[in-house]
């Protein structure tokens, strides 16, 4: 008979054929959670997959979405538009098991990424007593163009999102098929990094997302900081309009028969930003705004950042100019730049890069300050966190705790490092029990909504009276010197 045990499930679309690894953890690859968005399907919600007669073989990771970049590279999948596929990561010895699931969304700025990249490798995590799940989503023009004619077919007069309608159909996915993989569909936590953090801070304060998911976890995108990110939907339905012009056709018939090359090719050309759409079936507002308003899944929130985010925009040999720092804070701060430049003064080249990249943390994780005062504000549980410790710290002290430099640890990347070659350098045996304690803190959470645990430092709850963070740096160890972080500054900007 055929079991979990053995590396098999069966789904609502038919049986399943994983690999089981040396720890007991059982693999499956390459899951369909949705049809394929192709043909009349195109720019449309995802609709549920078909079904399979006989063992499908999960070996293998799906297509990835249509994209190119850094983080493709990496990627040895095929790229296709029939990209809507989920893998799984499971200790669990049978169904009866209900242990507590993590799924996982992927970063890239909404244009490029997989469930399947390296970084997100589930197996050491899951040897922590939880499963996990990394899902593929339509990226760029495919995920995300919003257009008049759309939002007029769309039945609830909106347009755009399409990666996050996916993100919700993976969730309900795993809420009707995790219990065949030893999971718990009433212990299921959203999370993930960068645009992944955005996404799950959208359906965060989605009003279509009620009840999915139990915990959230947003790593290096808070919905606050990253706002060239969002926009309304009429702003949004200029862009496609201008994009149909690009293409030469005249309604979304016509772009629904282009190849995906051609759609691919021409968005690259005029520089697309997919951007997550405000207004219509998602979101009625701003995520931060919503949050802010008590408008939000009231479930406990980990969050945080990191303290060199996009260092690698500079450079650690010519660093900036007096004249180019202080055109950059203008540019992006304006009327508020003046206190800013007060706070961070320019200082030298090397020290004006390094300022410029302290000072985008800074946003970032006043950014994650104000969901967790959120949070807490309405009586619930929030746990804040600053990730500060580099990989190759004395190598490319320059470049610090970078973006991802927390997923190495997170997933217990051995000796890979993130997507930065600076990163990479054979561990030691102080970073095994980094990574440990590391994965502890967040397994935990995903288990019981609370991070702390036997034989790991204190992990406070963010209180409006008590606003400790914990700092992960050389050592793990709690921090309340927030004036360093200038929260107060950061929040008259964001807010």
């Amino acid at each position: 008979m055929l079991s979990l045990h053995d590396g098999y499930a069966r789904v609502i679309s038919g049986w399943l054929a994983g690999q089981k690894l040396k720890s007991g953890v059982k693999v499956f690859k390459g899951i369909p959670y949705a049809s394929a968005p192709t043909g009349n399907l195109r720019w449309k919600a995802p609709e549920p997959p078909a079904e399979w007669s006989g063992i499908r073989e999960a070996y293998e990771f799906g297509p990835e979405a249509v994209q190119e970049g850094m983080l493709r590279s990496l990627g040895t999948q095929a790229v296709s538009e029939d990209c809507l596929y989920l893998n799984i990561w499971t200790p669990a010895g049978n169904i009866t098991d209900k242990l507590a699931v993590l799924v996982w969304i992927h970063g890239g700025s909404l244009l490029e990424g997989a469930g399947s990249n390296f970084l997100y490798e589930g197996s050491k995590l899951a040897e922590t007593g939880i499963v996990i799940v990394t899902i593929n989503y339509r990226l760029g023009i495919f995920g995300f163009l919003a257009h008049p004619q759309l939002t007029a077919e769309s039945g609830d007069n909106s347009s755009g999102n399409y990666g996050l309608l996916d993100q919700l159909m993976a969730i309900k996915w795993v809420r009707e098929n995790i219990g065949q993989f030893g999971g718990d569909p009433g212990r299921i936590t959203l999370g993930g990094q960068s645009a992944g953090a955005l996404c799950a801070g959208a359906l965060l304060a989605s009003q279509k997302a009620g009840g999915l998911f139990q915990r959230a976890i947003l790593q290096s995108g808070p919905p606050f900081g990253l706002g060239e990110f969002y926009s309304r939907l009429a702003e949004e339905e200029r862009t496609g309009e201008n994009f149909f012009k690009a293409m030469g056709v005249k309604n979304i018939a016509e772009l629904r028969l282009k190849p995906t090359a051609e759609i691919f090719k021409k968005s690259r050309d005029i520089s697309f930003m997919a951007r997550i759409t405000v207004g219509g079936r998602l979101l009625a507002d701003y995520p931060g705004r919503l949050i802010c308003e008590g408008k939000y899944q009231k479930v406990p929130v980990l969050l945080g950042g990191v303290s060199h985010e996009f260092s690698d925009k500079y450079s650690p040999v010519e660093g900036l100019s007096e004249n180019k720092y202080i055109d950059i804070v203008r540019k992006q701060y304006g009327s508020y730049s003046t206190k800013l430049l007060e706070l961070y003064p320019p200082a030298g080249d090397i020290a004006n890069a390094r300022t410029a990249i302290r000072m985008e943390a800074h946003k970032l994780m006043t950014g994650a300050e104000i969901v967790a005062k959120a949070v807490a504000g309405d009586g619930g549980d929030a746990y804040l966190y600053y990730f500060c410790r580099a990989v190759s710290k004395e190598e490319n002290y320059f470049y610090g705790a970078n973006h991802s430099s927390e997923l190495p640890f997170l997933f217990h990347l051995a000796d890979r490092g993130n997507i930065f070659p600076w990163d990479v350098r054979s561990w030691e045996k102080a970073d095994y029990e980094y990574s440990k304690s590391m994965m502890a803190f967040w397994s935990n959470f995903v288990r019981k909504g609370d991070p702390n645990g036997k034989n790991l430092p204190v992990w406070s709850k963010y209180g409006m009276d008590n606003p400790k963070i914990l700092a992960f740096g050389d050592e793990i160890k709690e921090i309340q010197d927030l004036e360093s972080f200038n929260f107060a500054a950061f929040e008259d900007i964001l807010l």
